[in-house]
């Protein structure tokens, strides 16, 4: 009877550690996604910024 007790009390911590494990993977895909679509957009507005720049400037608008 204790002995079982003992091994469910084990799975239980250890199916714990496994979803505590998956979280932390979860959270860190997720933290490295968002990190590269921000870097996408950053990327896409800093190229729209350099494109605007050049056509303002061949067209004489910006001094």
């Amino acid at each position: 009877m204790t002995k079982n007790i003992y091994k469910k009390n084990n799975n239980i911590k250890l199916n714990q550690k496994k979803i505590k494990k998956s979280k932390k993977l979860f959270h860190n895909t997720n933290q490295k996604q968002l990190n590269c679509i921000l870097m996408i957009y950053s990327l896409k507005y800093s190229i729209l910024h350099i494109i605007f720049q050049n056509n303002c400037h061949s067209k004489g608008v910006m001094g």
